[in-house]
């Protein structure tokens, strides 16, 4: 017998001893030997005649369970900026309901939170004279307390032109114009007296091709006849300036520039010689 080293036999009807901390290394080794048994599975899977579909199902299906946890943790914070977003929509639509409560004409202003953005819908029964892109001076009031609720913010606003399917009279020919002239009119209007900044807006006319309800009667039309100022839920964009093009680039010298400028026939200068980008590039 070993020195230091007991030694017993399990008595009949005695309970075996329990599992020392020496054989935790069993766990270790059976999740290795599992490990190993679904690597060579896979190996063989992969080593047969796969298409390439399966291949690209199998690959994404491995990807996504590997970034499970990751996505997860990115949606989380992902979802803060738009409840952030969300909440300050509802603020601009209460301002804008509580600067037009006071005013007459409260009912043809309609105000809704969509997906794209707040829309703010001012009838023209109430705002602008028949066949006219004028706003009446009793709503011009009402305009510019929508404009004063909506100066704080740096929201995009697009404003759109909306007609009956009606021809206007008047001097003009299509209800593209009409609603063109009303849009633009409002736009000037918000950027003059309601302290909007310019590169905040823009003005679109959708003529009859948008109505809210078919143009089956006088009130149906009357509500088609509308122009939408639509708050978007982001910041415009900033104007893209173009980087100007290098000489090198171009197929001639810069027009206006000495050294490439032959005169036409006749005595004029030709001003299709130089300036003239080179749509192949500098190579060619």
């Amino acid at each position: 017998m070993a020195p230091g080293r007991e030694w017993r036999l399990q008595r009949e009807g005695e309970e075996e001893p329990a599992s020392t901390d020496r054989d935790r290394w069993l766990v270790t080794y059976a999740d290795l030997i599992t490990l190993l048994m679904i690597f060579f599975v896979v190996m063989y899977a992969l080593s047969s005649r796969i298409s390439a579909d399966n291949f690209s199902k199998i690959s994404k299906s491995l990807k996504s369970s590997l970034h499970t946890k990751k996505k997860e943790g990115k949606d989380i914070f992902a979802n803060m900026p738009s409840q952030v977003k969300s909440d300050q929509m509802q603020e601009a639509q209460m301002r804008v309901k509580q600067a037009v409560a006071q005013f007459d004409g409260k009912s043809q202003v309609r105000v809704d939170l969509q997906d794209r953005g707040l829309v703010i819908s001012l009838f023209d029964t109430a705002f602008f004279e028949a066949n006219s892109p004028d706003l009446k001076p009793a709503m011009q009031q009402a305009l510019l307390k929508i404009s004063t609720s909506l100066a704080t913010m740096s929201n995009a606003i697009s404003v759109e032109g909306h007609s009956d399917n009606i021809p206007p009279g008047g001097r003009y020919t299509s209800n593209w114009q009409l609603a063109a002239d009303r849009a633009t009119r409002v736009v000037e209007f918000m950027n003059r007296h309601g302290r909007i900044a310019a590169k905040r807006m823009s003005a679109t006319s959708y003529a009859e091709y948008r109505p809210l309800f078919p143009n089956d009667t006088p009130e149906h039309r009357a509500l088609n006849r509308r122009v939408d100022l639509v708050v978007s839920n982001e910041a415009p964009k900033a104007a893209i300036t173009p980087t100007p093009t290098p000489e090198g680039e171009l197929m001639f010298a810069p027009y206006g520039s000495q050294g490439n400028r032959t005169p036409a026939p006749g005595g004029f200068d030709n001003p299709f010689n130089g300036g003239i980008q080179n749509p192949f590039g500098s190579q060619y």
